[in-house]
């Protein structure tokens, strides 16, 4: 009797399995294929491209895009877009006064991210090792802007789809950076270009310095930019905008909220919007958008003694707000009674708005995440930013992210 050979039997499957794939794909149509296609995930598709040449040719094709959208559209109404919260912290010691560092965190109701991890090592910029792996700058639809932190004035931004792993390097700008004190924003139009906008600070004027970059162009820009009311000197705002309508805004100072389309090269003028005449600038504001509308929260008091209001921007002839809550902590109960307990008369931050359900708000408490249902009433811990609670925590910048059927295209005379 003669000996077997594992090997053989094994390379003789492997054949058989290939020319099994290659008599199938020969069946196929193009129009099949497309139909197969389309009922994955985006990012099963992506994958797809490396199966064989053909599969990567038919996806590619400019047709294969909107199929797929028009598909997963249908079923939008059943399964909305997923959601991800990227939340960038600093942390220190509560008695050891070392040099604070900083993480980046995230939680998401995207099915590939509950399964792997949320993760930007994928950047050539991300130093796992350093205090500040990677500064996290601006964010728009489901992508992200970041910044080499490293102590060099010739570093490039990334923007970045942390689900397909797709970027763009910008280049960098010459002269001195200091992220921290930079406002930045990124819009991006429906064919792919875009504009990257930094504003590194504010005079006592009605016009200030923007530097832009330009996809078509693939260069930075300084543009001086004219404000209908002049700026105070000592001038605070959260560096990341808030993206609608592929408009900036920035809130300023706790008083106004400045509005800047990149896209508009003619008038190269800002909107200012005045916030409610109700709101205190002594208090924390914060700004962000629910299904393209402009929102605006305040809290008073920790937990569960705190009040927070609510307004939405819904008219811009008149820029009137309206007030869309008011309500008491003490009306919002854990679903956890555990964490209701342990986070009595804690300070409450409110991060920002869910991009796609106005009911929902994110908040901090201490070392967690938190999701508020205005609807339900309740409050349910997300994600925990660190192991060790014993750090105290400062709130960098809060990115959210959806993630469309299809995912957004840049185009870039770099790439």
């Amino acid at each position: 009797m003669g000996k077997l050979n594992f090997t053989q039997i094994s390379l003789n499957s492997q054949f058989e399995s290939l020319n099994c794939f290659r008599n199938i794909n020969d069946i196929f149509t193009d129009t099949l294929l497309v139909e197969i296609l389309q009922r994955l995930t985006c990012i099963d598709v992506v994958r797809s491209k490396l199966v064989c040449r053909r599969w990567k040719s038919v996806i590619l094709e400019t047709y294969f895009a909107p199929t797929f959208i028009r598909y997963h559209d249908q079923l939008s109404t059943r399964f909305p877009m997923p959601v991800t919260l990227v939340y960038q912290f600093i942390f220190w010691h509560r008695v050891v006064t070392d040099e604070p560092e900083s993480r980046v965190v995230s939680f998401s109701d995207n099915p590939f991210f509950k399964t792997r991890k949320f993760n930007l090592g994928f950047l050539p910029c991300f130093r796992s090792w350093a205090r500040h792996p990677i500064w996290v700058t601006a964010s728009n639809k489901d992508l992200l802007v970041c910044y080499d932190t490293k102590k060099s004035t010739q570093s490039s931004y990334y923007i970045c789809n942390p689900l397909t792993k797709h970027l763009v390097v910008v280049p960098p700008i010459s002269g001195q950076t200091r992220v921290a004190d930079t406002a930045m924003g990124l819009v991006v139009s429906e064919t792919g270009m875009f504009r990257l906008v930094r504003i590194l600070e504010l005079d006592s004027d009605d016009r200030f310095e923007a530097e832009v970059f330009c996809s078509e162009k693939s260069e930075w820009t300084k543009t001086s930019i004219t404000s209908p009311i002049s700026f105070r000197r000592s001038w605070h705002f959260k560096p990341e905008a808030t993206v609608i309508n592929n408009k900036l805004h920035w809130l300023i100072n706790s008083e106004i909220i400045v509005v800047l389309d990149p896209f508009d090269d003619k008038e190269l003028l800002c909107r200012v919007i005045n916030l409610p005449s109700e709101i205190n600038s002594q208090t924390a504001i914060c700004i962000g958008s629910s299904r393209g509308c402009l929102k605006l929260s305040q809290l008073t008091g920790g937990y569960p003694n705190g009040n927070l209001v609510i307004w939405s921007f819904r008219d811009i002839v008149t820029k009137n707000w309206e007030l869309e809550c008011k309500i008491s902590l003490r009306d919002v109960g854990f679903v956890d009674n555990l964490y209701f307990e342990n986070y009595v008369c804690h300070m409450v931050e409110v991060l920002g708005f869910h991009p796609c359900d106005s009911m929902i708000l994110y908040l901090r408490i201490r070392n967690y995440l938190v999701v508020c249902n205005l609807g339900c009433r309740t409050l349910e811990v997300a994600s925990e930013c660190l192991e060790d609670s014993t750090f105290s925590l400062g709130t960098c910048g809060v990115f959210p992210l959806v993630h469309p059927s299809w995912p957004s295209s840049l185009v870039s005379s770099r790439s």
